[in-house]
C-alpha cells in the first residue's frame, strides 16, 4: 500500500513537471500552474484508486 501511494506521488510530481514546463511559454504562470495541478490530481487520484483496487 505504502509502496502505491510513493508511485502516485512520483509519478504525478514528474508529469507534473513536464507538463508545467510545456505550458509555462505559452500560457502565464498562473494559468499553467493551475492546469498543471489538476493534472497532477488527477493522475495521482488515478493512480491511487487501481493500485487499491489491485490490492483489495
Amino acid at each position: 500500500m505504502i509502496l502505491v501511494l510513493y508511485t502516485a506521488i512520483l509519478i504525478s510530481l514528474l508529469s507534473s513537471i513536464v507538463v508545467f514546463e510545456e505550458l509555462k511559454s505559452k500560457l502565464n504562470f498562473h494559468m499553467a500552474n493551475f492546469i498543471t495541478l489538476i493534472i497532477a490530481s488527477v493522475i495521482d487520484s488515478t493512480i491511487i484508486c487501481v493500485g487499491i483496487a489491485k490490492i483489495v
